[in-house]
């Protein structure tokens, strides 16, 4: 039941903030205007990890391990982050940015290697950490600010299923 409430909080919070964007009309009142393709695609990306805390708590004996299933989608969109953060272009080669692209996809490969619960605090941390060095290049960079706020949203949510997790399938 407490699950089941946390998911109708983030929903409510989600469909009031930022989940429409908002533009001024030449008669000075507000109008939806339809949410970008990479809003959708980023807040659609919470649905697996809910999920597949719902069905841990939910549904048993389908066939699907659903720990096993949070901690590998974990890992594979810590390292679709982590690619993300590659830029190359004919100036600069970002070699930092390479080099730390690379430290967060060998974490999300480390996660799937050892214990579920290590793994899930060694995930739970990289996000907040990897969001870090993201802001970071935003600042020297041209990110626009309503992508970074997403991202931090995204991270706190993503952040959030991680620590349920712990506290659901290892207190």
């Amino acid at each position: 039941m407490l699950l089941l409430n946390l998911i109708t909080v983030i929903i409510a919070y989600l469909s009031t903030n930022d989940f429409f964007d908002f533009k001024l009309t030449t008669k000075v009142r507000l109008q939806r205007k339809p949410m970008m393709t990479w809003k959708i695609l980023g807040y659609a990306g919470l649905i697996p990890f809910f999920g597949c805390l719902i069905l841990s708590t939910s549904i048993n004996n389908i066939g699907i391990n659903s720990q096993q299933v949070f901690i590998a989608y974990s890992a594979i969109i810590l390292s679709f982050i982590a690619g993300s953060l590659w830029r190359i272009d004919e100036k600069n080669t970002y070699k930092k940015q390479q080099l730390i692209s690379n430290l967060f996809s060998v974490i999300g490969f480390a996660a799937l290697c050892i214990n579920d619960l290590a793994g899930l605090v060694l995930l739970a941390t990289s996000y907040p950490l990897i969001l870090a060095f993201e802001y970071k290049i935003a600042r020297q960079t041209s990110i626009r600010q309503h992508y970074m706020t997403m991202r931090a949203q995204l991270t706190v949510l993503v952040f959030l299923a991680h620590i349920l997790a712990i506290y659901l399938w290892h207190c």
